[in-house]
């Protein structure tokens, strides 16, 4: 290539390569994108998803150059950057401007500047329904069956639920009752599962999302225990012991039971005091004669 040609295009590359770095040293303002999140229990509705703003920044050629080719600058809002007015049921979160500048300028990399707030405010608005308590119970039937039983209450999770919606659909509702249709038998431990929306009015809402039941059930055992009773009746002494033949489901073996005996005219009559899912198949004696 001729000397001369060489020079020239030497001279060019030179003089575009200084014509670029005096424009980037130059300052600019250009519109860039802010990411915003938003930490949990900022709205009562969390559906609400993280949004972008639009915002006016200045800085030099090189340091906007820069941020073109890194991530975008993002923040994080949380519930007191709003101003929050209530109307009705409804619910009204109007950001702060003041705080939306603080928030920015805090996570703003070094030699740049915002240059201007987005000129529409974010807002946002929400139902804001009353709320109560109420149990949850669970409503089924036991199957007879052999060799296994109900042997416990059942277990419910959670057994209170916060539920929210109109005054007048929350005044209809005292408790959730959850009703398993089928009878339930077997000598395991049946658990279940149920939707919370498929157990209230699609009216109301709630946080919690299904309710857990168990419900113990297990084998039984045939056992014998005899029982020392002693007792005085009418100034005359009574004491012997009579014997029970319990049905006892397993798991239950160490249950307190206790002899219970009752005076009616000339006679006393046994029991036996246990769990309600303990069962008595008989007392033998299960009466006695008082002397005259």
């Amino acid at each position: 290539m001729n000397l001369k040609i060489r020079i020239f295009l030497i001279a060019v590359g030179l003089s575009a390569l200084l014509w670029l770095v005096n424009h980037l040293n130059r300052e600019y303002t250009v519109v860039t994108t802010i990411h915003i999140t938003f930490r949990n229990g900022t709205f009562p509705d969390a559906t609400s998803s993280d949004t972008s703003v639009l915002v006016d920044v200045k800085g030099s050629g090189f340091t906007l150059l820069r941020q073109y080719f890194r991530e975008p600058i993002s923040i994080s809002l949380n519930k007191s950057d709003f101003r929050i007015e209530k109307h009705g049921d409804s619910l009204y979160y109007n950001l702060i401007s003041e705080n939306l500048l603080q928030a920015i300028n805090k996570e703003m990399p070094s030699k740049m500047a915002l240059a201007a707030l987005p000129e529409a405010s974010l807002s946002y608005s929400f139902i804001s329904y009353p709320s109560k308590t109420v149990p949850v119970k669970v409503l089924y039937t036991v199957a007879p069956g052999e060799g296994c039983t109900l042997s416990g209450l059942e277990e419910i999770n959670p057994s209170f639920v916060v539920v929210a919606g109109p005054v007048e659909v929350l005044k209809t509702i005292d408790t959730i009752r959850v009703r398993i249709p089928e009878k339930l038998n077997g000598c395991d431990t049946i658990h279940k599962t149920f939707p919370l929306t498929s157990l209230m009015s699609p009216k109301l809402s709630s946080k919690t999302k299904e309710i857990s039941i168990s419900i113990p059930f297990s084998q039984i055992q045939i056992s014998e225990k005899t029982f020392s009773y002693r007792f005085i009746a009418d100034g005359k002494e009574y004491h012997g012991e009579v014997v029970a033949n319990l049905m006892i489901p397993v798991g239950l073996e160490n249950q307190t039971l206790k002899l219970n005996h009752k005076i009616s005219g000339n006679k006393v009559h046994f029991s036996v005091l246990a769990s309600p899912y303990i069962k008595v198949v008989n007392i033998t004696p299960d009466q006695l004669l008082l002397e005259p």
